[in-house]
């Protein structure tokens, strides 16, 4: 009686004898149709798993570099200036030494396309997540041989896997998107390269590898991870290998030099136990014990992404003791899997390049070698979350036994018969994943939704508290003087205080109590968290500013001018203190201006000089700021108007009339918007 052949056995002799589905088409050219109808079947998961975020509005750190961003909102013009600033400028306040002017540019330019739209910002981003999608699998098959398999399921699970909502949903998030996305094309590239030894190809993988890292500085990371690429999958020779090395490297020395020239000696603000309770731990031993605890729980989230945290500051999480089997469990299985790493280094084994390759992407990440400025962020994620999808792929394959088979020349459909095994279970995963990332995007719809879905999630978080009474705050202001932001104004008060309970010394939630105080018409009580805040954190900008506007409507003109320059002090280009600078400089000049009346009331002419001189020069140094507060919050109609007001006293009244029809076009527009 005949064997049965294998599965194995029957690829390989699909392979041989060049089966196909039955229609008369070249092996080759066969295979090249699979390859792009399973690269266009990924592409097409990552559009449908987030095609939901569509509708959806701003959110998180979305205000800081869009909404709220003067230079983004800029338009055109400001896409351009991006690059010749750090990352987060226009933030008033925010040291900010990284430099990732990519995305930034892209928020610019879109705006001036379609300002405040959000629709259009995440259609970018799921527009570029299918072609990452595309583009992954296309290059994993190109290092693995052409093999499409373990290829297919890998990026199948990256791309369905939830813990990338966070740079997805979130229109923030592109800087991991494209830096992902553009070291994928390196990668390619380079690939290219090792085979032919093109240079022009060379070339194009460093200008992509340098779009990489303008995306974001973690791309460094890449460095590593493509000669590890090189080594596993090809046999490329040492020679062309150090090359495009040096290559990749002589890229990275022009970032570094670029990033030098816009920075320049910017100094590194020490990272606030808020963002990263980490700096708070006194001895080294607990905090890496803490710090490996939380990468135990990015571990743990590969595997079974639930729950999902937008944040997870202080103090959601408390440190871990190095007695802790929260320490001890994830120390144990990182262990393992680096030892296993290493041992298997020598074979070329694809999971040995797996686990290596999220040890190198994930170590800028872990708080391990340095702590960064964040404890806990599912977005750091994106990137090493390759490592276990490819893990994964293969042992499917190997647990199926087909590593080493040939690949049959056949159709899509006989593709899935051939592979249903493995493809089934890579299915209900992929499903269940699926279904986790819709659910997951719908929290990120703005951010109310958000923090409201979070906070369930993670209720000893200081700043998920902070974050509901500032927008609580934010919400109440078109609502009027009625019961409803009465009502909105308290509950702020509430999750303000709740803030600063759980973090006594949180300058920023006193700030926001001292401005919900004061509009619910209590100044005293405003007066007190605004001091308390600036005795917590004196070069605290935003508070300055606030403070000068409670002052301003108290009558204290001098103490609001006093902290507007404060304000300007350690932010120049805050376009909200030149304002209210401008306003306090008018006032003053209206006060100059009726002690000189009274002085000639009085026939004192020279008291009558000093003070309407004084009220003059009051007026131009007014007139001065709030042209500053025009250039620094374009297409601001209150703005444009006062300017007109000014011009008008001091009987300039043709640049009154150009003030004032540029208040209205802002109005008209503005309407139209609306």
């Amino acid at each position: 009686m005949a064997k049965r052949p294998t599965r194995k056995e029957k690829i390989s002799r699909q392979a041989r004898h060049g089966q196909d589905t039955g229609a008369n088409i070249p092996a080759e050219r066969e295979r090249r149709h699979l390859k792009r109808r399973l690269g266009l079947a990924v592409a097409l998961l990552g559009v449908l798993l987030y095609v939901n975020t569509l509708g959806h509005q701003y959110a998180g750190d979305d205000y800081g570099l869009v909404v709220d961003n003067p230079s983004t909102q800029s338009g055109w013009s400001g896409a351009l200036l991006k690059f010749r600033m750090s990352y987060r400028a226009g933030v008033p306040g925010v040291g900010d030494p990284l430099y990732r002017p990519l995305s930034p540019a892209m928020f610019a330019a879109e705006w001036g396309l379609a300002p405040n739209r959000p629709w259009l910002g995440h259609g970018i981003n799921v527009l570029l997540y299918g072609l990452t999608g595309y583009l992954l699998f296309s290059m994993l098959a190109l290092y693995l041989k052409d093999r499409r398999l373990v290829p297919f399921i890998a990026a199948a699970l990256f791309i369905a896997h939830p813990l990338h909502t966070e740079a997805v949903a979130n229109i923030k998030g592109r800087d991991e998107i494209l830096c992902f996305l553009f070291f994928v094309l390196t990668a390619m590239a380079i690939h290219r390269y090792a085979a032919r030894g093109s240079t022009p190809v060379l070339l194009l993988g460093s200008a992509a590898f340098l779009l990489s890292l303008l995306a974001k500085e973690s791309a460094v990371t890449f460095l590593v991870v493509i000669p590890l690429m090189l080594f596993f999958f090809t046999d490329t020779p040492r020679s062309r290998s150090l090359i495009a090395l040096a290559a990749l490297v002589a890229v990275t020395g022009l970032f570094l030099v670029i990033r030098q020239q816009v920075l320049g000696g910017t100094p590194v603000p020490p990272t606030p136990m808020l963002d990263n309770f980490l700096v708070a731990i006194p001895d080294l031993p607990t905090r890496m014990a803490t710090a490996t605890f939380l990468m135990g729980l990015y571990l743990k989230l590969l595997v079974f992404p639930h729950p999902l945290l937008a944040d997870a500051s202080y103090r959601h999480f408390s440190a871990v003791p190095v007695s802790d089997w929260r320490f001890l469990l994830p120390l144990l299985a990182y262990a393992a899997l680096a030892v296993y790493g290493l041992l298997r280094l020598r074979k070329k084994d694809p999971i040995s390049f797996s686990i290596l390759y999220f040890f190198v992407t994930a170590s800028v990440a872990s708080n391990v070698l340095v702590l960064i400025g964040t404890n806990y962020g599912e977005r750091l994620m994106y990137a090493p979350s390759l490592g276990f999808c490819l893990g994964i792929a293969v042992l499917l394959e190997r647990g199926f036994r087909l590593e080493g088979s040939p690949e049959a020349a056949s159709g899509l459909m006989a593709f899935v018969r051939t592979y249903r095994g493995p493809l089934a279970i890579a299915g209900l995963v992929v499903a269940l994943y699926g279904v986790k990332t819709v659910t997951r995007n719908a929290d990120w719809y703005d951010n109310m939704t958000l923090i409201t879905a979070d906070l369930q999630k993670a209720p000893s978080s200081a700043r998920l508290h902070y974050a509901l009474g500032q927008q609580t705050l934010k919400d109440a202001a078109p609502l009027g003087d009625g019961p409803a932001r009465r009502e909105a104004l308290t509950k702020a008060v509430a999750e303000l205080s709740r803030a600063v309970e759980i973090y006594p010394e949180y300058a920023m939630a006193f700030g926001s109590l001292g401005l919900a105080k004061q509009y619910l018409g209590d100044t005293v009580a405003a007066r007190v968290y605004f001091e308390k805040a600036l005795e917590l954190e004196p070069t605290r900008v935003v508070v300055h500013n606030n403070f000068a506007f409670l002052l301003l409507n108290l009558g204290d003109v001098d103490g609001a001018i006093k902290h507007c320059q404060l304000a300007l002090r350690y932010y120049p280009d805050y376009g909200d203190a030149h304002l209210n600078m401008g306003i306090a400089l008018g006032r003053a000049a209206e006060q100059l201006s009726r002690a000189a009346a009274e002085e000639r009331k009085r026939n004192n002419e020279q008291g009558y000089r000093e003070n309407a001189t004084a009220a003059s020069r009051k007026l131009l140094e007014a007139l001065a700021h709030l042209k500053r507060a025009g250039e620094l919050i374009p297409d601001d109609e209150e703005i444009n108007r006062l300017v007109a007001t000014i011009y008008q006293y001091l009987g300039d009244g043709g640049n009154a009339r150009i003030y004032l029809d540029r208040a209205e076009q802002i109005r008209r527009r503005t309407s139209r918007q609306r």
